[in-house]
């Protein structure tokens, strides 16, 4: 547990802001709108398929791709 603090960078009610280090590939059936997320979207039935210790940070997807996504 200490070790996830390490990463805390703050925290906003349920939400917790941490320290970008993991990337991790994800599936979903689809991206819907959302009023209940600070995004605007959600993905639909979300599944982590595997860890990318090959890729960092800054390959990571956007929210831009998801709006992309959104519109397919």
């Amino acid at each position: 547990m200490a070790q996830h603090r390490q990463s805390l960078f703050g925290i906003d009610g349920r939400l917790r802001i941490v320290e970008p280090r993991i990337v991790i590939e994800v599936t979903f059936d689809r991206v819907q709108p959302s009023n209940r997320h600070k995004s605007g979207y959600a993905l639909r039935f979300p599944r982590i398929v595997r860890l990318r210790p090959d890729k960092t940070v800054d390959e990571i997807d956007t929210l831009e791709t998801v709006r992309k996504l959104s519109q397919t």
